[in-house]
């Protein structure tokens, strides 16, 4: 079998460019989102512990 020959096009390396730049932003807005989730989570996480450690004070309580 021989193997079809990929002729390069201007547009075509300009589509690769633009496409590879929107990835680096793609990127960095995965990696913001995946922070902004980190810390909404460990807030989430902080504010249940503190209405355990609350439950568990008035459970002791009565």
């Amino acid at each position: 079998m021989t193997k079809p020959t990929i002729k390069k096009q201007p547009g075509e390396t300009c589509f690769l460019v633009g496409f590879m730049m929107v990835d680096l932003v793609g990127i960095r807005f995965n990696l913001f989102f995946v922070l902004f989730a980190i810390l909404t989570s460990h807030s989430l996480l902080l504010f249940e512990f503190k209405l355990s450690v609350k439950i568990l004070h008035m459970q002791l309580a009565h």
